[in-house]
């Protein structure tokens, strides 16, 4: 996991969420439209047809989002943005939290404290005209752009609202979490909190430590991830698997590394191709240690 350093792209970031907040404010009942503490904002929000707000030739928010996590889902290190429909725009602080929680989030990171505030707060003041709107320093969080990351579906649906500290946005995150020789992510950090968003997250479910397992041994072996990539049969998919477990025949390995090249009628991609996803670890185990520290 990794901090999501947003202050780069603020500019970019914040005229996007400006310029939709100008749109839906109207002047006459002073009110926006839709109302910000409802989910229909942000599926305006997202689907609004923006003026350029962009330096690096972002065609739209999704797309800078997308560019400052590298493509990388912000839980989990997967690579999305390969389709469409593998991630979806994950609200640090949830859609719907309570007002009272934003104290909570915000005591994580001085990014929402000073940028964003709950959609009620920002909601109940009075604006005169929308260029007061665009004026204030604090933005709603159901359109900051400082509250939205990039996170894959999987991600994304298991947190759901949960309540959980603001990991991406949390400077030291790479520090609090490390991940293990057997594929474990896990941290010793003495805030419950931290330990408590690995289950909420489902961050160790058995397929995730499987292919952070296989990463690893990648990462000591002479392999490299272009060379990974362009292992594309079946045989050369065994061939590579042996060789990592020191296995003279394929049927020897464990059946959970079978699964990554099965043959038949099982001949599914589903494990390869979740592999394939998470090459950060790849980079990960070449540069850390056991105990997570950099190398």
């Amino acid at each position: 996991m990794i901090y999501i350093d947003k202050q780069p792209n603020i500019v970019d970031g914040e005229g996007y969420t400006r310029d939709y907040l100008e749109s839906s404010f109207d002047e006459v009942s002073h009110r926006f439209l839709p109302s910000l503490q409802n989910e229909e904002s942000f599926n305006c929000f997202r689907n609004h047809r923006y003026i350029s707000h962009s330096q690096h030739n972002d065609p739209d928010f999704k797309s800078l989002l997308l560019r400052e996590q590298c493509g990388h889902c912000c839980y989990c290190m997967r690579r999305i943005g390969i389709d469409a429909n593998d991630w979806n725009i994950e609200h640090v602080v949830p859609k719907n939290s309570p007002i009272d929680d934003f104290r909570y989030y915000a005591s994580y990171s001085n990014l929402l404290t000073y940028h964003v505030c709950h959609s009620i707060t920002f909601e109940e003041k009075y604006y005169h005209d929308k260029q007061e709107v665009v004026r204030q320093t604090k933005l709603p969080h159901m359109v900051a752009y400082e509250n939205l990351v990039a996170s894959c579906v999987d991600c994304n649906n298991t947190r759901g609202s949960e309540k959980i500290p603001p990991l991406p946005l949390i400077r030291t995150v790479d520090s609090i979490y490390f991940y293990s020789p057997a594929g474990m992510i896990v941290t010793e950090n003495a805030d419950q909190e931290y330990g408590k968003a690995i289950g909420k997250l489902n961050l160790n479910k058995e397929d995730l430590k499987l292919v952070r397992l296989l990463w690893k041994k990648v990462a000591a072996s002479p392999y490299d991830v272009q060379q990974i990539e362009s292992i594309k049969t079946l045989t050369d998919k065994q061939n590579f698997l042996c060789i990592i477990f020191s296995k003279d025949s394929f049927s020897s390995l464990l059946p959970r590394w079978q699964n990554f090249a099965p043959y038949g009628y099982s001949s599914s991609t589903y494990y390869w191709d979740l592999f394939l996803r998470f090459d950060w670890f790849y980079y990960y185990y070449k540069h850390h240690d056991k105990d997570g520290n950099r190398l």
